[in-house]
């Protein structure tokens, strides 16, 4: 269950997996991101880091899984404290469940392949599209 939905700014700590799960196969990708904060301590900056564990599952987990290690990312999700062992110590971590994100464009440029509704890359052909009309926008595609 969540505690609260959040959004963070940071960078992917490793390359992250991607694995596929349950009978039917569902993509989850799993990594952590590294949330830096600077600040004036006197005459000196210092550093500190916040370390979150992220899932993001189904196509959204699978598009992450394109981005390479050190990928300054901005994630939107529920956070949640998971306790577990280890060493017969009990610990806990911050974890988030990925509802949205993506890379940063203030550190990057982005190619966006439309995905289907099914997740498959390639982008919807006009007129296929099998999701509900906007209530805002009606038909028209997003761009």
């Amino acid at each position: 269950m969540s505690d609260s939905n959040v959004t963070f700014i940071g960078n992917l700590v490793a390359d992250g997996e991607l694995r596929f799960v349950g009978a039917d196969g569902k993509p989850v990708y799993n990594n952590r991101i590294a949330v830096n904060k600077s600040k004036k301590v006197g005459d000196e900056w210092v550093n500190e880091s916040s370390f979150f564990n992220i899932s993001v599952w189904d196509s959204l987990g699978e598009n992450f899984a394109s981005l390479p290690k050190g990928t300054r990312v901005i994630v939107v999700g529920d956070l949640f404290v998971r306790e577990y062992e280890k060493d017969g110590e009990k610990r806990q971590s911050l974890d988030v469940t990925v509802v949205a994100g993506g890379p940063d464009l203030k550190w990057a440029t982005a190619e966006v392949t439309r995905t289907q509704a099914d997740g498959a890359k390639g982008g919807a052909k006009k007129g296929t599209s099998k999701r509900a009309a906007d209530p805002v926008y009606g038909d028209e595609e997003p761009f």
